[in-house]
């Protein structure tokens, strides 16, 4: 199964400019709350690529669970402190020239950090399904040794968890709020060749909050 990277890419612009047309909310609710300014859950999309060259794209769906608010008061001005427990499944997919294409379901748990100015770091954990489809012949090799050529075994399924780091800021306008960020992502593929081998991806994305989708409850806010 197996996109052209021109394709994906042309697609990812296409998904990126609708997301845009759909997100536009009002200014009280993006200044009040420019980490979920509005009810539906938060949409990340952006390029994902295997060893940062290998081209895909990703797509998440933030489930904010709570968040935690520190105000300092300085003499010039007030520093703001938030922590955000979220969690998060999302769908990654991405193509291997000559080799392989390969899809990967995360369900992700993560604590992103924000300052006062909006930019923010974050760490998450997932546990993942990662399917591979080969291309070309596979090979197989049977108890005497013979070696033959099959059309079975061209997608294998593994279980991968991953550790991600990465950071980002939201830019808010009166009428829009949206975040740029970026991900370093290690995976661990289990089971590979009667192993296990590490792997790693990065991510080039936003994340928007549209005008529908699935209603998220109102962000639990403790303040210190």
């Amino acid at each position: 199964m197996l996109l052209a990277p021109k394709t994906g890419l042309v697609l990812l612009g296409f998904l990126l400019s609708g997301f845009c047309l759909l997100a536009q909310t009002d200014s009280a609710s993006t200044k009040s709350n420019p980490i979920q300014p509005k009810e539906y859950l938060p949409v990340s999309i952006g390029y994902y690529g295997n060893l940062a060259v290998h081209p895909g794209f990703k797509l998440g769906m933030d489930y904010n669970l709570f968040m935690i608010e520190k105000t300092k008061a300085k003499k010039r001005k007030t520093k703001v402190i938030r922590k955000l427990l979220y969690v998060q499944p999302n769908l990654s997919y991405y193509v291997h020239p000559k080799s392989h294409s390969a899809f990967q379901f995360n369900l992700e748990a993560g604590w992103r950090r924000y300052n006062t100015k909006l930019y923010y770091t974050e760490v998450a954990i997932a546990a993942g399904y990662l399917r591979k489809f080969n291309r070309g012949e596979t090979y197989i090799t049977d108890a005497n040794g013979n070696v033959t050529s099959t059309k079975k075994g061209t997608s294998r399924g593994y279980f991968s968890p991953t550790l991600s780091f990465g950071g980002g800021k939201i830019f808010q306008t009166n009428t829009f709020s949206f975040s740029l960020f970026t991900r370093l992502n290690a995976h661990l593929i289990t089971g590979y060749n009667s192993g296990t081998v590490v792997d790693a991806s990065w991510e080039l994305g936003t994340r928007l909050t549209p005008n529908f989708g699935f209603k998220n409850k109102r962000l639990k806010v403790k303040e210190k």
